[in-house]
């Protein structure tokens, strides 16, 4: 009888014993996990500081790569206009040499951005395709013209020559 009630104790001993174990098991791992839990909120934190203090750091070099950008455009046209930019009067002085060498006559120009249009008249139309052959000889300049036009009237050869930097 006494084995039997030591037999039968047994059982609830042991699931009583476990229980306390497995009790003892959870608050242990239930105060780690506070702490872990409690860790990771703090990071969470601090990244969405973090987060936050990148997105201003991002706006703010934006800001000054859009300044810097300009200021360097800014700075190359500066620099194209003042030293790799042909002055027009420099160029008008060359190309109405050419014109008097080969006797044509300048009727009008026309300015635009990177191009001047010349209106040219001789009597013959060997020396307009001679001024223009000159001006393509200098390779600074891109020449293009349609047509040489004669006129019946004033008898003369009139031609519309472009004439545009190259840049090379």
């Amino acid at each position: 009888m006494a084995a039997s009630v030591i037999i039968s104790l047994a059982y609830p001993a042991y699931q009583f014993a476990y229980h306390t174990f497995l009790s003892l098991v959870i608050v242990k791992q239930t105060s780690e996990y506070n702490e872990l839990y409690k860790q990771t909120s703090d990071i969470r934190q601090q990244l969405s500081l973090l987060k936050t203090e990148k997105e201003k750091v991002d706006g703010l070099v934006k800001n000054e790569t859009t300044k810097f950008e300009f200021r360097k455009k800014l700075l190359g046209e500066i620099y194209n206009k003042k030293i790799s930019y042909p002055m027009k009067a420099l160029m008008l002085l060359e190309i109405f040499q050419l014109s008097n060498q080969n006797g044509c006559k300048v009727e009008a120009i026309e300015f635009k951005k990177q191009q001047l249009d010349f209106f040219v008249r001789n009597k013959n139309e060997k020396k307009i395709t001679e001024f223009i052959k000159d001006l393509t000889a200098l390779k600074k300049y891109k020449v293009n013209t349609e047509k040489i036009i004669q006129d019946d009237k004033i008898k003369l050869y009139t031609s519309k020559i472009s004439i545009g930097l190259n840049n090379e």
